[in-house]
């Protein structure tokens, strides 16, 4: 029973730190989901500490937005180019016909 409860503990904190990221990075084109995760991650303790009031939740979650905002973009690779590159620019893709 405990294990499950565990179980069920980090698959609400996944599915919380999947709505946080889409609410604040993905509509920021090129923004390292991976960085904004890291960034949720750390900022998950005073998240939980503002739960039981609507406003400061709210300035948690724009502060949260503004770190995200500030975040680096992906690195551009030119050999094995990213998901953001390749939806970006469909050329880089290596076709290869046998």
């Amino acid at each position: 029973m405990e294990v499950l409860a565990v179980f069920y503990a980090k698959l609400l904190g996944v599915v919380l730190q999947h709505w946080i990221l889409v609410a604040t990075a993905w509509r920021l084109a090129g923004r390292s989901l991976l960085r904004a995760a890291r960034s949720v991650a750390e900022q998950i303790k005073e998240l939980l500490q503002v739960l039981g009031d609507e406003e400061a939740l709210q300035a948690c979650l724009r502060r949260l937005s503004e770190i995200i905002e500030k975040l680096g973009g992906t690195t551009k690779r030119s050999k094995n180019p990213s998901h953001a590159q390749l939806i970006d620019d469909p050329e880089l893709l290596n076709w290869l016909c046998a």
